[in-house]
């Protein structure tokens, strides 16, 4: 009698390492984890999240755990990620400055990180050189345009609390303007004939620019049915580019001396 032997091959869908067996079960330090793909000594499962998707664990090297998605149209395809778990590492721009904890008014502020610079036409309107802050952005508008950012970077842009702003605004100060009790002319665009480019000036102590007038910028603190606006513009006089000022605005509004300044989670 002829006896005839078969010969499995088992390859892991994390490294591509291989291993041959005469055995149809899988061999010693492997394991199954869904539709017969399979992971070698060097992994294991740490967490199903949501069948057919698990995370697998590198045991050499914490840096490399894999998302494993089995496509659900066709489950020989696979694609694989960096895990990241539940903690999304987020890229920061280099015109975002970090903004240290404190307190204002009593209330606590955390760390965040602000734009050194208003939105320009540039950013916003695809208008090549054009530095100007981006304006006629109503409150509706500039949440969008954060959510359009975080599909194209993965970054969650969003925009300050009024008092986040303030804050910022004053950089440690607790004068009328964080130039002192007065605002010359020579250090912030207000009752002038328009907007200027959103680097135009000197900025504040941390690094903050045309933080005083220029545009108004939408926060996201909301009082009765509208959203604060914080800064002053280029149409008001100094007196409205206080650091404490604030208007109030319809969300849908758009106006030619109204902008954004956006902030990212430490």
């Amino acid at each position: 009698m002829k006896i005839i032997k078969y010969q499995y091959m088992y390859t892991c869908n994390v490294c591509e390492d291989k291993i041959d067996s005469l055995d149809d079960n899988l061999p010693q330090g492997w394991s199954e984890y869904s539709e017969q793909q399979h992971v070698c000594s060097k992994h294991e499962i740490i967490n199903i999240i949501n069948e057919p998707c698990c995370i697998i664990k590198n045991k050499d090297d914490d840096a490399m755990d894999k998302l494993i998605i089995l496509k659900s149209n066709n489950n020989n395809l696979i694609t694989q990620t960096q895990a990241q778990e539940e903690i999304q590492i987020q890229e920061i721009p280099d015109d975002f400055v970090l903004i240290p904890s404190g307190e204002l008014n009593g209330v606590k502020i955390d760390e965040f990180y602000m734009c050194k610079f208003c939105v320009t036409e540039e950013q916003y309107r695809g208008e090549v050189g054009n530095k100007k802050p981006a304006v006629n952005i109503s409150y509706c508008d500039a949440i969008a345009y954060c959510d359009v950012l975080f599909k194209e970077t993965g970054t969650k842009y969003r925009l300050p609390t009024s008092e986040e702003w303030e804050y910022a605004c004053r950089a440690g100060t607790i004068t009328e303007f964080n130039t002192g009790d007065k605002l010359p002319i020579e250090q912030a665009n207000f009752n002038s004939n328009g907007v200027v480019d959103v680097d135009s000036y000197n900025p504040n102590i941390w690094g903050l620019y045309c933080i005083h007038g220029n545009v108004w910028e939408w926060t996201s603190t909301e009082t009765a049915l509208y959203r604060v606006l914080r800064g002053g513009s280029w149409n008001f006089l100094a007196h409205y580019c206080r650091s404490a000022n604030r208007l109030n605005y319809d969300p849908s509004y758009r106006f030619n001396f109204v902008g954004v300044r956006l902030v990212i989670d430490k």
